[in-house]
Parts: structure tokens; sequence; C-alpha cells
């Protein structure tokens, strides 16, 4: 099981190969997601599934705070 983020979407991706248990399965997810993050996709082929869930997106550069202005 391998899971991907996407800063430009905030988008957890959740890659499963066919045989992986439950308990891998809940372990990793709950290592590298939000608790929170709602799964918004589900895609399934052949041996393996693609779970997406739906996190907030990286601030933009534009909205970081610039020098000398409050965080």
């Amino acid at each position: 099981m391998s899971v991907h983020y996407s800063k430009l979407s905030g988008r957890h991706t959740a890659i499963l190969d066919q045989g992986v248990t439950a308990a891998q399965m809940t372990a990793a997810l709950a290592r590298y997601l939000p608790a929170e993050a709602p799964l918004v996709e589900a895609v399934t082929h052949v041996g393996a599934a693609m779970l997406i869930f739906q996190g907030a997106p990286d601030p933009q550069e534009s909205d970081a705070p610039q020098d000398g202005e409050a965080t």
C-alpha cells in the first residue's frame, strides 16, 4: 500500500494491492491521512484499488505571509 499527497488539490491517494489486510490498510491510513479527511472517490482495476480522500490544499505562495506580516 502506498499513500501520495497532492499539494495542489489537497487530496491523498491510497493505492492498495490485492491481499492487503484491513489492519494494514487501517494502520497506513491512520498514519498518513488527517482523521477528518473524507473519502471522495474509489476506483478498482484488476488486482488493485485506489482510494482518494479530500484534505485541504496547501496555501499558495501568494497566500503565505510576507516578511513583516503577522502570521
